[in-house]
């Protein structure tokens, strides 16, 4: 009875030595060290998707303000201050503006307007073919930035989101 006792308590001491411990741990921070470039590269690639995303939002939102309103709006883009706004044809400013996060930057508007681009959108549906360009300010793993470009077709008014990333 006693080697039956004794052999049961040393089963139940025995565990995991430190230099076993030590390897996990390096082995789990090395896994670690190696995603973590992955993580930031996506999130940054989120955001600027979702900054195309609002982009594509706001032309929509002044589309349908035309045709309700039965009136012509616009969206101006100012490339100097980084932020796109609606207003009216007598040009009052309507309460929605979009300043991109700071990891993402307007770089370019058609057609062009002042200090930026103007895409106006008529009473009927119809607007102005254009372009409005967001650009990640961080760059990609092969050097380059990433960016989409929201377009405007003139006829439909239809507005889309290219990813020109993959291209």
């Amino acid at each position: 009875m006693k080697d039956r006792h004794n052999n049961l308590y040393e089963v139940s001491l025995k565990g995991f030595t430190m230099t076993e411990l030590l390897v996990v741990i390096s082995i789990m921070v090395i896994m670690m060290a190696m995603i973590v470039p992955f993580v930031k590269t996506f999130g940054s690639g989120q955001e600027l998707k979702k900054s195309a995303e609002n982009v594509a939002s706001m032309l929509r939102l002044t589309r349908q303000m035309a045709i309700t309103m039965n009136a012509t709006y616009r969206v101006d883009v100012n490339l100097a201050q980084d932020s796109i706004y609606i207003s009216d044809s007598n040009g009052s400013m309507y309460e929605k503006t979009y300043v991109p996060p700071v990891s993402v930057d307007i770089t370019n508007a058609t057609p062009a307007y002042g200090a930026g681009g103007r895409i106006n959108f008529y009473s009927r549906g119809t607007c102005q073919a254009g372009t409005i360009r967001v650009t990640s300010r961080r760059q990609n793993n092969s050097g380059g930035y990433d960016f989409y470009e929201i377009t405007t077709s003139g006829s439909a008014g239809r507005v889309q989101i290219k990813d020109l990333n993959d291209t």
